[in-house]
């Protein structure tokens, strides 16, 4: 059963989320944390699945997106250190007195999220989904100069235009504050992406202990092998258990950068993936 609720950020901002409830006698709780520009709605699909094999599920959108976007986008202040600090930790906080210890699952940005904050009590084990490192040049050259095309240019130019990033309007997921876009841009501008960067004082991947999964795809152009294992180091050693996925154990042979979630992938992926939950 899928329950709107609306859960309160570290500083009040509601954001809109879905409680989707086990249907059998319950394993754990799940929490999963969004890409950047994508919905909640992405994941309602893993969710339900989830749900039907015990384990109680949050999905959210960090505000500025999806159910948690204000009235009039334009001018809406929120960086990508807000969805993590405020937004993810007001979450988890909630979730920790409701639903109790969880499994974090991070999706993409949603996976480099977990190291921006101290390591939280509710959190149990970590599992990310094609998270990532994001410096231009690390891509695949046939892919480098339309990556850098974005952030170099249609992010920071139609951000400051519009007053947020019209990524609907040309075909790259949901609207988000200007803030978020210009901040993760810049990330991907600079060969060491958020580490060591002054918009983010400090990471917290270190000081993480309890079991983390990494998973990556081999055909996702947006989370290349390299970049990955990049994102995995800042984990503490012998905390990761790395798994990469060929594309031919997805649905038709494909799972990209978002098709891991796709419903097709239930017997294909999802079975494969409750042992790490």
């Amino acid at each position: 059963m899928a329950e709107s609720i609306q859960i309160p950020a570290r500083d009040g901002y509601l954001l809109g989320a879905t409680l989707f409830r086990a249907a059998t006698p319950r394993l754990g709780a799940v929490v999963i944390n969004p890409a950047m520009a994508v919905p909640q709605r992405l994941y309602a699909a893993f969710a339900g699945f989830l749900a039907s094999r015990g384990f109680d599920v949050v999905t959210y959108d960090y505000r500025g997106v999806g159910r948690s976007k204000p009235k009039r986008l334009a001018g809406f202040e929120a960086d990508v250190s807000d969805w993590a600090e405020l937004d993810q930790a007001g979450v988890l906080d909630w979730a920790r007195g409701t639903l109790g210890q969880l499994t974090l699952v991070g999706h993409s940005l949603g996976g480099q999220m977990v190291g921006m904050i101290e390591p939280h009590p509710a959190v149990a084990r970590i599992v990310t989904f094609a998270a990532q490192t994001g410096y231009w040049r690390s891509f695949p050259y046939r892919r480098r100069y339309s990556y850098a095309t974005a952030f170099f240019v249609l992010i920071p130019v139609l951000s400051r235009v519009a007053g947020y990033f019209p990524a609907s309007k040309i075909g790259l997921g949901e609207d988000v504050p200007s803030g978020a876009a210009r901040q993760w841009a810049g990330w991907c501008r600079r060969p060491g992406y958020f580490v060591d960067t002054p918009d983010v004082p400090e990471l917290h991947f270190s000081k993480i202990s309890t079991p983390v999964t990494v998973c990556g795809f081999s055909d996702d152009p947006m989370a290349p092998r390299h970049n990955i294992d990049t994102l995995a180091a800042l984990f503490p050693p012998g905390i990761v258990q790395r798994v990469h996925l060929e594309a031919a154990d997805g649905q038709s042979g494909r799972i990209g950068h978002f098709g891991f979630f796709s419903s097709g992938q239930r017997d294909r992926l999802w079975e494969r993936c409750l042992g790490w939950l």
